[in-house]
């Protein structure tokens, strides 16, 4: 067998054992978004180990090496269908039929700046969703047993912004492999009339109120190309640590901050020979929610 269609088979043979290990039922990302701009979202989230991609530093560090000097700008719009119940609840609001939350078409965007110094060095400017999310109720969810008469409990939304420069080394003595480090700086905030601890009911100034907080953490990311038909990559993002919300935290809404969580991913992509313009990529994530 060639050698080229070695790496080809064993790489196919990785992807088919990778895709039949066991894992535990997931509601997609949760708060996390599933893809960032086109090219990512057009190969439904993978990327980890995906090169040429300007934005591919998002997902790994490590890719701002296998870029060129890019800008990518990249718009678009989410939209989500929520429905929600409460039934047979001591405390609740309870409804005979489903209820549509009406916050359900977000703005979404991504933007990334990449520079390659030389061979060995480059980095990576990237503003991007954090994640996040949001109901609006026609109908309150908690009764009047617990003090709501129908002025709380309707809204919540809550938004990440990432801004990450990152930067990549590829060692002279090895150009298969790319290492990657970037620094993320969070901003977050928040709106909501929920109720507070034991039925507590945000004052009006504090009720709808946008209440911010910032916050960091850290990315690391590994890329390894042993061939040009099949590259290998893993990162790992440390949880993102912020501050406490004022406004909701006197209100006894929130009384700790808000973390988005660690995760880790290890990605492959195969580039078929017979077919030298298909790409397959696959990734596994691990988010620890």
């Amino acid at each position: 067998m060639r050698p080229t269609a070695r790496i080809f088979a064993l790489g196919l043979l990785a992807a088919t054992a990778l895709s039949g290990l066991p894992r535990d039922a997931a509601a997609t990302n949760g708060m996390n978004p599933i893809c960032y701009g086109t090219d990512n979202c057009g190969m439904g989230g993978a990327g980890i180990a995906l090169s040429g991609n300007t934005a591919g530093a998002i997902l790994n560090p490590a890719l701002s090496g296998r870029a060129g000097r890019e800008l990518f700008v990249s718009m678009g719009w989410l939209h989500a269908d929520v429905t929600g119940q409460v039934k047979n609840a001591n405390l609740g609001n309870n409804q005979p039929g489903t209820q549509d939350s009406e916050a359900s078409d977000f703005p979404d965007g991504t933007f990334a700046l990449n520079w390659k110094f030389n061979d060995q060095w480059a980095a990576n400017l990237a503003l991007f969703p954090g994640g996040g999310g949001a109901t609006d109720w026609p109908h309150r969810r908690t009764g009047a047993a617990i003090g709501n008469t129908g002025g709380f409990d309707h809204q919540i939304r809550t938004r990440y912004f990432f801004f990450e420069p990152s930067v990549s080394y590829t060692p002279p003595q090895d150009k298969t492999w790319s290492f990657g480090l970037g620094a993320i700086l969070s901003y977050q905030d928040m709106k909501t009339d929920s109720l507070g601890h034991n039925g507590a009911q945000l004052t009006s100034a504090n009720k709808q109120k946008t209440d911010s907080a910032m916050g960091g953490g850290f990315h690391l990311g590994v890329f390894w190309q042993p061939d040009p038909i099949l590259s290998l990559g893993a990162t790992y993002r440390s949880r993102i640590w912020s501050e406490r919300y004022d406004a909701y935290r006197l209100a006894r809404i929130f009384q700790g901050p808000m973390y988005m969580p660690p995760q880790w991913g290890v990605g492959m992509t195969l580039k078929p020979p017979p077919v030298p313009k298909l790409t397959l990529a696959g990734d596994i994530k691990y988010i620890s929610w």
